[in-house]
């Protein structure tokens, strides 16, 4: 297992979790696993846009111990 720092930025909908929380998950979790572990339906996830070190990263990218995975659902409109 490996914990891994989540920050919720903006209107994201956080599942009843902290602005920051920290999960203990198995390694070679990506973030899209992470994300439906965090109870993110499919439809969901193509709309946040996760970040580790201010870089964006990829649904298939592997979290490694320690990541800051920031997560933000931009905010639509026109």
């Amino acid at each position: 297992m490996i914990a891994v720092h989540i920050h919720f930025h903006g209107a994201i909908h956080r599942r009843g979790l902290p602005q920051d929380h920290e999960l203990n998950v198995p390694s070679q979790t990506t973030v899209q696993d992470l994300l439906r572990l965090l109870g993110y339906a499919d439809r969901e996830i193509r709309f946040i846009v996760p970040s580790i070190a201010g870089q964006r990263v990829e649904l298939h990218h592997v979290l490694a111990a320690d990541d800051r995975l920031d997560l933000v659902a931009p905010a639509g409109g026109g």
